[in-house]
Parts: C-alpha cells; sequence; structure tokens
C-alpha cells in the first residue's frame, strides 16, 4: 500500500508537470526576481518555468538567510543579561552564515563548470536558453507561433552539412548571457572533420548582456569559452583557427607542453601568432617562451608577454636566420607584477666577481642590455680574498677570458624566473634555459642538459622576471 501511495504521487506529478508548460505561464502572473529580470513570458515552456524556480529558490534562500542573521543580531541586542537566549541567538546567525555562504559556493561552482548552467536569461533571448544555442525555422504552430527553434548547440559539429540537413532556411549560432561571463570563442573551418580549408574564421562572441548570433557555415565548427592562457593561430593577426588539443575544446595552454596541431591533414602546421588572454588577478598574468624543441638546446624565442606587445595579437617574430619560427614547444611564464612580494633580489657571481640586482632594479621585469658578463664586469665587485690586480691579471668575464662562460652561479632571494639566452659564435646556434631554482652550477647544469654544447657558446641575454609564488 506504501508503495502504491508514493507511485500514484510520482505518477501525479508528471503529469502535472507535462501540464504546466502551457497552463503554468497562462494562468499565473511570475514575480520579478530582483536583479534577474522576468523570467516567465506567455510563451514559455517547461524548461524556462525551471529555471525561473531554481532562480526564485536561489535568491529566496539569500534573503532569508540575510533576515535570519539580522533577527539574530536584534535577539542578542534583546536579551543581554540571558546567556541561554543569546547563545541560540549565536547558533542562528551562525547556521545563516554557513547556509548563505555554501548556497553562494553552490552557485559558483555551477557556473564555473559551464556557465550555461546559471546564467540567467532575459525577454531578450526570446526561447533561447542562456548560453550558446542554434537558431533554425521551424512550421508555424500554436505551441511555437513564431516559427524559430532553439536547442542547445554542442561543443563541435564535425560535418554542418549533414548536421542541418533536415533544417530549413539558414542555421545560426547565438550567444546569450549576463556579465561577468566568459567570451565564446567560435572556430569555423572550411573542411568537414575540422580540417582547415581556403577560408577559416575565428568569432568572438561577447557576453553582455545582449544577444549576439552569427551564420553557422563551412564545413564543420568548434566552440570554447574564452578563458585564461595562450591560444595559437596559424595565420598572422591571429586569423583563422586556434590549434585545439583533439577533437576537444581545450586549446588554451596554461602550463609548459606541446603545441597541438591545427588539423590532422594540412601539411603548413605553423605556428604565427597568439593570443594571450589574462585574467585580473595578480596571479592570472601570462607570459609565454616559444621553442623549436622541447629541449635545452633549441632556438627560441625573447618572452612575449602583453605587458610589452600591448593586450591582443602577438605575431611571432622570425627566427634567428631570418625564416619562419614555427616553434613547438611552448614554456608558460607566470609573471608577478606586485614585483615586491617576489623576494630581496637576485645575485650574480663569477669565479671572484658578484653583481647585486635588488628588487627597485629588477622591477616588474629586468630585461639585461648587456651580457651577464659585462654586468659583473662592469660592476667589479670582489667577494673573495682576490686583490683587484689579480682578478685583473686573470682577465675574468673579458673578451679573451680562459672561461669562455664567466657567470658561475646565481643566487635567488626570493621567488623570480632566470632566462638565460646562448649563442655559438661560430654557427650562429642559438639556445635558450629557464630557471626556476638557484643556479649552484652553470657549468654542471649545462652538460646535463646540453645548453651551452658547443665550446665556442657565449651567454648574450638575460631575463629576470618576479613570479608569482608557489
Amino acid at each position: 500500500m506504501f508503495t502504491r501511495k508514493y507511485l500514484f504521487f510520482f505518477v501525479a506529478t508528471l503529469v502535472l508537470v507535462g501540464l504546466a508548460s502551457t497552463a503554468f505561464a497562462l494562468e499565473v502572473e511570475y514575480p520579478t526576481i530582483p536583479g534577474w529580470g522576468n523570467q516567465i513570458t506567455p510563451e514559455s515552456g517547461l524548461p524556462a518555468v525551471i529555471r525561473y524556480i531554481f532562480l526564485f529558490l536561489v535568491v529566496s534562500a539569500g534573503g532569508v538567510g540575510v533576515l535570519s542573521m539580522v533577527i539574530g543580531g536584534f535577539q542578542i541586542l534583546l536579551n543581554f543579561g540571558k546567556p541561554e537566549a543569546i547563545s541560540g541567538a549565536k547558533k542562528r546567525i551562525f547556521d545563516a552564515a554557513i547556509g548563505t555562504i555554501l548556497l553562494v559556493s553552490s552557485v559558483v561552482i555551477l557556473r564555473t563548470i559551464n556557465p550555461e548552467l546559471v546564467t540567467p536569461t532575459s525577454p531578450a533571448a526570446s526561447n533561447a536558453f542562456p548560453g550558446a544555442h542554434i537558431k533554425t525555422l521551424v512550421p508555424q504552430s500554436e505551441s511555437n507561433p513564431t516559427g524559430i527553434n532553439f536547442r542547445p548547440a554542442p561543443p563541435s559539429i564535425g560535418d554542418i552539412g549533414k548536421f542541418f540537413a533536415d533544417d530549413e532556411g539558414s542555421p545560426q549560432l547565438v550567444y546569450y548571457c549576463v556579465p561577468p561571463g566568459p567570451t565564446l570563442l567560435v572556430f569555423e573551418y572550411g573542411q568537414v572533420g575540422f580540417v582547415r580549408g581556403s577560408q577559416n574564421f575565428t568569432t568572438e562572441l561577447p557576453c553582455d548582456g545582449q544577444e549576439h548570433s552569427m551564420p553557422i557555415t563551412g564545413g564543420s565548427i568548434r566552440r570554447t569559452y574564452k578563458g585564461t592562457g595562450v591560444y595559437f593561430f596559424n595565420q598572422a593577426g591571429c586569423k583563422g583557427v586556434a590549434a585545439c588539443y583533439g577533437t576537444s575544446a581545450t586549446c588554451a595552454l596554461t602550463t609548459d607542453g606541446k603545441i597541438p596541431s591545427f588539423d590532422l591533414t594540412t601539411a603548413d602546421q605553423a605556428v604565427r601568432s597568439i593570443l594571450i588572454v589574462d585574467g585580473s588577478g595578480t596571479d592570472k598574468k601570462h607570459a609565454v617562451v616559444l621553442r623549436k624543441t622541447a629541449d635545452a638546446t633549441s632556438e627560441c624565442t625573447l618572452p612575449l608577454a602583453n605587458k610589452f606587445q600591448g593586450p591582443g595579437c602577438i605575431d611571432i617574430p622570425l627566427d634567428s636566420r631570418g625564416k619562419d619560427f614555427n616553434p613547438l614547444y611552448a614554456q608558460i611564464i607566470r609573471p608577478n607584477e606586485d614585483y615586491e612580494s617576489a623576494g630581496g633580489g637576485v645575485t650574480l657571481y663569477s669565479s671572484n666577481l658578484r653583481k647585486v640586482l635588488p628588487p627597485e632594479v629588477i622591477g616588474e621585469w629586468f630585461s639585461s642590455v648587456t651580457s651577464p658578463d659585462q654586468i659583473l664586469l662592469n660592476e667589479f665587485d670582489i667577494y673573495t680574498d682576490k686583490t683587484p690586480e689579480e682578478v685583473k691579471a686573470k682577465k675574468e668575464c673579458e673578451e679573451d677570458d680562459r672561461d669562455r662562460i664567466c657567470l658561475r652561479k646565481v643566487e635567488r632571494s626570493g621567488d623570480y624566473y632566470t632566462i638565460l639566452y646562448a649563442r655559438d659564435s661560430e654557427s650562429g646556434q642559438e639556445s635558450c634555459k629557464i630557471f626556476r631554482n638557484d643556479i649552484e652550477n652553470l657549468a654542471l647544469l649545462s652538460q646535463e642538459s646540453n645548453f651551452l654544447q658547443y665550446t665556442t657558446s657565449e651567454i648574450w641575454h638575460m631575463e629576470i622576471i618576479p613570479a608569482v609564488n608557489k
């Protein structure tokens, strides 16, 4: 009997919910949710009603939590000298605060997982839900007098012609969300299977509270939210499409790694421009060093960052021989704009000389205009028991010094990146290495990593960058 009763209630609930799509919106005037707008119109269906109820409960629960804390505060004031009553009031405030924190955390977590789950809609978005949707034409009917249909857009469409074979008119991709929210990146491929053709495009649809749409054309399409990190493009000016990992929508590189291919069939896979997207926090800044291979023997670029080139697209410079650089590997740097928090500076050492670079000299970013050897020679600060005459007689750090690499050690007082650039004076071959720790013995480390692989190699440039604390 118990089971039958609950089964009856379950079936009845399904029937009532099924009727809600036409009855609820017509018979009830729903109140406007503060800060979210009126979610229900006479044309709203069941999904819009469910979304409205969710948002209404979230806002109501938050209001109840705040009200409960206010009541608890008054109870404490009105029950002075009554320990039990005050204890109960404190518990009320604590429970309400915990509930409000959990409520806000749940919304933040859902928004982080997928902004489409909790981003509100508005009458401006018609029947489209928040997020990315496909807009197509359908026959007009009583349930849909506009003849317009919205359905959630998949992350990618491998064959546009086949996907829309049964649809009328020209399909559109529609994006709507209320800020703050992510910009939507849409990559259009000229051929099916995410293969580039003669026409390939990247379109940005912003999150600004307005409905944005674009025609769905070409052979295939892929979308992703514009997150922080580094995006790689095959054409200068960040034209064409970005490189993504496999069939996923992951296209931004945030840690060291191999640069993904643009597609699996086109011969030209060279990276010619990058887009660096920084976050708003101090720990959300990015810079990148591009390498021809993953090891320390390959040529690499100077650090590329919005700090130097400005926000937006950065074209890849040519290599040392004047040809396309064609990087295959990227190393991500997380610079710290609050450089004073990075530490007490960096000290360079040769056999007998040293140079202290304090935080105010390093600043937000130190890029040497001369070689480390020349920096040590210009300072000529002897830290050993050698006399100036003995050091000069040894010709330490001078051009004809017997030690081809004068720099021996780099000691950090804090958290810094140290990037050393080397060049072979005979072949012109260049290489670089990024250090995140102290350099105790540069010659030994160079042998282990083949950084200074030629007997005629010399360090010609150095970058020191305050890092975000590990």
